[in-house]
């Protein structure tokens, strides 16, 4: 996938006699996954190789790349494209290695040519059309490291001028791309698309990659004396509130408002994201916590119970039965104390799986639903299309559904998934549980037609659920 713009380079030839002579090289396309805040540079046999020369830095004014550079008329010259080191050098379609390019200065010419990838950023890419990288090396002040940062902008983005709810995640290396991914990717740029399509809310998901041999310290608020490692939560949380937070509110059309605003990750990424919405109320209305490490830093619990949280945070909890022999009572222990510092239960949603496991396929499963439950969707579905002779209950559901409807039948209950597609009917008697397990997780509509007489019309009604 690539998407295609021109990068114009004006070569500003000084012949031996004084003439001069200018050459203009086109790049036609660049990688999709070229990241958005990166310079560009050009590197060869006029600059000795410098793959970061300041003097040889495309210049973007007027929506043109452009840089002059001094030569000789019919000098051969070759050259790469680089972002700024040879780590980030151009490759190929997979991002291994290609020869050097070669040109000749013609005067008045015009060479195109075609960036297919980025030595860096290889691989077989699996994102969907609205993932960028935003940043290859992002700077981390408050820990002198540098991070990569992506980001997946709504379906529609650039057709709009809507301003948008902020998901932050942590381990962003795994959330879209099984290129980069440690062990399989959760394909939340797809979930999120297709949700889009319901009534669902849509959210900007930036991605942050983790730290690699830094991670536990930066997503362990304190140090943990057995393991000789953490403590680094805290700057680290300075960093996405202070640097990041503020750059996508300026690059992108996003809600800056606390509720509009939450985090997430899983295993110790669940413990930063807790640690997050605990300690920077201001900055995050709620968060998302797959299979948290409450274990490698227990001193999270008491900031729970005495943090004073705001009671209109919502928090997506979500384990395996068998991960720890703890995994579960700590979870549950975080429940308990959030509810005691006055976050209401109905702002509190927690999953128990019985065969979940601590892995990315895993909490891949529970996205949807997480990601429902943080941006109102079930809200909004009740919002938009409550109707008041029908209530279906639970929802989101798991198992069993229940109606709720005063009238005589008979009845014909019917699911729809989000195509239209009906994927359920059966008779409905007043009472009866409709087992929906079978189904796969999705946003459905349940339409409950009561059948009429000579003497009445059939009435019919419907309600959104959410299957998790």
């Amino acid at each position: 996938m690539y998407q295609r713009f021109i990068l114009s380079i004006f070569f500003t030839v000084f012949f031996t006699m004084g003439a001069k002579a200018q050459m203009t090289i086109t790049v036609v396309s660049t990688p999709q996954l070229t990241p958005i805040l990166d310079d560009i540079y050009i590197a060869g046999s006029f600059n000795e190789w410098n793959p970061a020369d300041p003097q040889y830095k495309l210049h973007f004014t007027d929506g043109v790349w452009h840089i002059d550079i001094p030569g000789n008329e019919n000098e051969n010259i070759e050259f790469k494209f680089t972002r700024g080191s040879w780590a980030t050098v151009e490759g190929n379609a997979e991002g291994t290695y290609i020869v050097n390019r070669l040109a000749t200065w013609i005067n008045g010419s015009i060479a195109e040519f075609s960036i297919a990838g980025w030595e860096d950023i290889a691989g077989l890419h699996t994102v969907n059309e609205n993932v960028r990288i935003l940043d290859s090396d992002m700077e981390i002040p408050q820990l002198g490291r540098t991070r990569r940062i992506w980001i997946k902008l709504p379906a529609g983005y650039y057709n709009s001028e809507e301003y948008y709810p902020v998901l932050y995640m942590h381990d962003g290396q795994n959330l879209f791309d099984a290129a980069t991914s440690f062990a399989g990717e959760w394909t939340i740029d797809e979930i999120a698309d297709e949700l889009i399509e319901t009534t669902c809310s849509k959210a900007i998901i930036v991605g942050i990659e983790n730290g690699g041999a830094h991670r536990i310290d930066e997503y362990a608020p304190w140090y943990n004396n057995n393991y000789e490692e953490g403590g680094e939560g805290s700057p680290y949380g300075e960093f996405v509130v202070q640097q990041l937070k503020p750059l996508i509110e300026t690059q992108f059309r996003a809600r800056t408002e606390r509720e509009y605003n939450f985090t997430g990750g899983s295993s110790l990424g669940g413990l930063i994201a807790t640690y997050l919405v605990l300690a920077h109320q201001d900055d995050f209305g709620g968060a998302i916590v797959f299979s948290p490490s409450y274990w490698f830093n227990p001193e999270i619990q008491d900031l729970a119970l005495n943090a004073g949280i705001n009671s209109d945070t919502k928090i997506y909890f979500a384990c395996g039965q068998d991960e720890s022999e703890t995994m579960v009572s700590d979870m549950q222990q975080m429940i308990n104390n959030l509810e005691s510092s006055g976050v209401p239960s109905s702002n509190i949603n927690s999953h128990i799986q019985s065969e979940g496991e601590h892995s990315e396929y895993w909490w891949a499963q529970y996205f949807e639903a997480a990601y429902e439950f943080c941006f109102g969707c079930a809200t909004h579905l009740g919002d938009r299309h409550h109707d008041q002779g029908m209530m279906i209950f639970p929802n989101p559901v798991k198992e069993k559904l229940n109606i709720q409807y005063k009238g005589r039948g008979p009845f014909t209950m019917t699911i729809y998934d989000h195509s239209g597609k009906s994927v359920m009917q059966e008779k409905w008697i007043p009472g009866q549980t409709i087992q929906v397990n079978q189904l796969p997780h999705g946003v459905y509509t349940v339409e409950l037609i009561q059948k009429g007489d000579h003497h009445q019309e059939e009435i019919k009604h419907t309600q959104k659920m959410i299957k998790y």
